[in-house]
């Protein structure tokens, strides 16, 4: 990693003091006014150091003192070399009362940190912040943009040269360890927090761009934690009277390569190593967890007249399965969830084909008539002629629902609205290849329907239909096989809408491997004109969005893994290395969305009471980061097991079981219900950090959301997690306590 001499740390002076300058590397990093600080009173103080002692060029200590409204503020910044690469900064801050009668005034300071690097061109530039910011469409003006530090996976921004392939990052290697509500009214944007936790941006203007580190935080230019408008969130620390002491470690490190995807995985795994995570303790075995789900999941099979049979999965955990599921805001829109009980969803977050078939596999002797009944409804009321799936059916109204552009209006959290109905390709795809892993099992048992199989082939010949000329696919379509474009929900330009071509690709060389001859050659090489598409368009630009259905078409994880998927599904059948590095290239943004570090809970909130650790719980989407996360990448888990054998990268074993374990927190079970109404019960996700609190919306601790998906993840997806490190012999033996329980003979309805 080295590549020369011993980084180096001089003092330039100036009217003001000295200042540090860092050759890191074959980068020279600038901090006039190393000590800024502002009060929340508006007075701000920036200068260099008054007093300097240096070891050479290896090690610096500057020092810097003022007195404000009766307390005498010092800040002691120690500059070290770590190697050619690397320079560490150990900063202690204190305030104390200059005299023992000193009056202090109410007042609140916050310490900002800039390294400046000078470039000619800053449009060279890709700036990275974990489960934040990945994509150049994600900054548009030279301004600052900085972000707390739990909305991020671990408090680091990094800066990537592409000509170059340089890499230069900031890192905060003393996490937070404590938070506090803040002191604040509504509307206020800056105000008294007493919380460790910090924040770090990037800004950019004419030649130049900037890494930035504030503490406490200064949440801006747009943040989703006060309002909609993304008001900035400023926290100050509070000075009382007793003053306070205060250690914050930063590192800044530069290295080189080949690729933004690489230059971000690695200085991913170098955060790994600083934060060493480890996986929150458990009351139960991962084989355990899922048992507890599958317990509860049962009771929500219900039969209705004319050959209806399904799971009602949407509804209130703290109240039981008969109330409806809270409605709950987003940054961009409120989740009305008022008619969901009666909302069978067969795609994204219902997968109601996936838990029949968990069920089934789990639980033959109970389960197989059930959940042929439930795919019996699912061919016969939403499957149609052309191939084209319906996703969503309303039980009272008796007819499919469309999960765009509904007659009706919008359905649930499926928000984005257009003038031609349709559905999402993503929703359409689950649901086909849940009816696949169905039709294999019951023709397992002996027990074959052949509209189950044709129903799938049809969907294939629908996709066939629809894909383009150039192999990709649009993120909806309408029941006609026409894509729905033209608006940031959809993909404004031709190029963002078609951010779902990943998504097909594993249905369609399944279903050729299960259609013989030259007839399942035709899906095959669909699946491939579309991987070529992808690794064309989509991994060059590591860019991938439109995942998550109920956001918009914004920079998500899920986009990510299912391209990680998709890409490693064809190197299986194809052994083409292509597809391998898109696919690890992919998986490396991905694993980035996944907390590391273990947020500071806030005293009294159901997460402190519970003792939750956010490590491996996921951020959602590049609108709130990982201040609010849930547990879908348990679907993905088994891919992440492969990929880590196929490269060799530990990394992605790793992280996979920081997900799977952290995942299966505030569980309920028979020690511990958390507040739910049944064991088996858990929220679909939680929150590290304020989301609109102004609005109503969330606040940090809470829990939000009905169940839906957490059973399908936390079975089907786990289930394959277990197997995968069975195959690779990465588990332990079995224990008797990891047996399946007998299956819950209780139903809901």
């Amino acid at each position: 990693m080295a590549e020369g001499n011993q980084s180096r740390i001089e003092m330039v002076s100036s009217a003001s003091g000295a200042n540090p300058v860092l050759h890191v590397g074959s980068l020279v990093l600038a901090t006039p006014g190393a000590l800024h600080c502002q009060f929340l009173s508006g007075r701000t103080v920036h200068a260099g150091y008054e007093a300097t002692d240096a070891t050479g060029f290896e090690s610096v200590t500057g020092i810097r003192s003022w007195a404000h409204e009766g307390m005498s503020f010092t800040a002691t910044d120690r500059w070290t070399s770590l190697d050619a690469d690397g320079v560490r900064l150990d900063r202690q801050l204190s305030a104390f009362p200059l005299s023992p009668r000193a009056q202090v005034a109410v007042e609140g300071v916050q310490f900002h940190l800039g390294l400046r690097l000078h470039c000619e061109d800053v449009d060279n530039w890709r700036f990275f912040a974990p489960g934040m910011l990945y994509s150049p469409d994600q900054w548009m003006a030279d301004r600052l943009y900085s972000f707390s530090d739990h909305r991020l996976a671990y408090p680091l921004v990094g800066a990537y040269q592409a000509p170059t392939g340089r890499m230069v990052c900031l890192l905060r290697r003393t996490p937070a360890e404590h938070d506090s509500r803040p002191s604040r009214h509504k509307g206020d944007s800056r105000y008294l927090q007493r919380t460790d936790i910090g924040a770090c941006g990037i800004s950019r203007a004419t030649q130049e761009i900037c890494l930035h580190a504030y503490w406490p935080y200064h949440d801006g230019d747009r943040s989703a934690s006060l309002d909609a408008r993304g008001t900035p969130a400023t926290a100050f620390r509070p000075v009382a009277a007793e003053g306070f002491d205060a250690h914050i470690v930063y590192e800044i490190w530069t290295f080189q390569a080949e690729t933004y995807a690489e230059a971000v995985r690695e200085t991913f795994r170098r955060a790994v190593a600083v934060a060493d995570p480890r996986p929150p303790a458990l009351p139960y075995t991962l084989r355990g967890a899922i048992e507890l789900r599958l317990s509860s999941a049962q009771r929500t099979f219900q039969e209705w007249p004319k050959g209806g049979a399904g799971f009602i999965l949407n509804f209130d955990p703290e109240k039981g399965y008969s109330v409806p599921a809270k409605a709950f805001g987003a940054s961009f829109a409120d989740h009305a969830m008022a008619d969901s009980q009666e909302i069978l969803e067969y795609g994204f977050t219902g997968r109601q084909l996936n838990l029949a078939y968990v069920l089934a596999e789990r639980y033959p002797g109970t389960w197989l008539q059930r959940s042929r009944r439930v795919v019996d409804f699912f061919v016969t009321h939403l499957a149609t002629p052309s191939g084209w799936l319906f996703t969503l059916y309303h039980r009272r109204k008796n007819r499919p629902l469309y999960a765009c552009g509904d007659p009706d209006g919008p359905v649930m959290h499926y928000l984005g609205w257009t003038d031609r109905p349709g559905t999402y390709t993503r929703m359409m795809v689950e649901a086909a290849g849940d009816l696949l892993l169905n039709d294999d099992l019951h023709r397992s048992h002996g027990r074959v329907d052949e509209r189950w199989r044709e129903t799938a082939r049809r969907f294939g010949d629908f996709l066939l239909a629809a894909q383009n000329g150039d192999g990709s696919w649009y993120r909806a379509y309408t029941q006609a096989g026409e894509g729905i474009r033209s608006n940031d929900w959809f993909g404004a330009t031709e190029r963002a809408a078609k951010s779902a071509t990943a998504v097909p690709i594993p249905y369609l060389l399944t279903l050729a491997d299960r259609l013989p001859g030259e007839v399942g050659q035709h899906y095959a090489a669909a699946a491939m004109s579309a991987a070529a598409y992808v690794i064309r368009e989509h991994v060059p630009a590591d860019d991938y969005r439109g995942g998550t259905l109920d956001n918009p078409n914004v920079v998500d994880k899920e986009a990510a893994l299912i391209t990680m998927r998709a890409l490693l599904s064809v190197y299986e059948r194809t052994g083409d290395s292509q597809c391998l590095d898109g696919a690890t290239r992919a998986a490396s943004l991905g694993l980035t969305w996944h907390s590391i570090w273990t947020v500071p809970n806030i005293p009294g909130t159901a997460l402190d009471r519970a003792g939750v650790s956010s490590v491996g719980w996921g951020g959602i989407n590049s609108v709130w980061g990982v201040g609010v996360t849930d547990i879908y990448t348990l679907f993905f888990l088994e891919d992440l097991v492969k990929l880590g054998r196929l490269t060799g990268d530990a990394l992605f074993t790793r992280i996979a079981g920081l997900i799977a374990q952290g995942a299966q927190q505030i569980l309920a079970h028979p020690g511990e219900r958390h507040g739910f109404a049944d064991i088996g019960m858990q929220p679909e996700g939680i929150s590290f950090c304020d989301q609109g609190v102004d609005d109503g919306l969330i606040t940090k601790g809470d829990t939000w959301g009905g169940l839906g998906w957490t059973y399908t993840a936390g079975t089907f997806g786990l289930i394959r997690y277990l197997a995968a490190l069975d195959a690779e012999g990465l588990n332990g033996p079995r224990l008797s306590t990891d047996q399946p329980m007998p299956p819950n003979q209780e139903t809901a309805g």
